[in-house]
């Protein structure tokens, strides 16, 4: 009994970190529950329409402007690629789907629409914390992208 207890109080406290939060810059928190699987989504909860526009508008914004800043296509390419699964995964929580990256490749095309599209080059601080963020989405994301790819591309072996 206190096992179960301390293991549902462990998975909500991990949780917790799910839900949208302000920020900066966004994060990667729902494609993470979503690996975790129907229950941890469940627990992430039920994003709004709004939080849907906001965190699109988020997360288009930092890769616009990572690519402006010049941090690597190879680098913002692949936050972008976990941006879309973040989004994806939000947006079937929003509508209680249960695959929660069946819309990803429509976010993927959104999001790398800003590599072609030219800004002027943000602030030097705005750029160096920027080259933070692709870094800490990349280190986030990539089991995430590991596994996705593992389950999605590779042949049943």
């Amino acid at each position: 009994m206190l096992r179960r207890a301390s293991l549902t109080f462990a998975a909500v406290a991990g949780l917790s970190a799910c839900a949208t939060t302000g920020g900066e810059y966004p994060s990667v928190r729902y494609a993470s529950a979503a690996q975790d699987g129907v229950i941890a989504m469940q627990i992430a909860g039920r994003p709004s329409h709004d939080d849907m526009i906001l965190a699109e508008e988020r997360w288009g914004r930092a890769i616009a402007d990572a690519y402006a800043c010049d941090l690597g296509v190879g680098p913002v390419s692949e936050a972008a690629i976990i941006g879309a699964m973040e989004l994806a995964a939000m947006s079937a929580a929003s509508r209680g789907r249960q695959n929660p990256f069946e819309g990803v490749v429509g976010y993927m095309s959104a999001l790398n629409r800003h590599r072609a599209t030219r800004r002027s080059r943000p602030a030097a601080d705005r750029c160096a914390r920027l080259d933070g963020w692709v870094e800490t989405v990349r280190t986030d994301g990539r089991e995430l992208l590991l596994r996705e790819a593992e389950q999605r591309l590779l042949p049943p072996g």
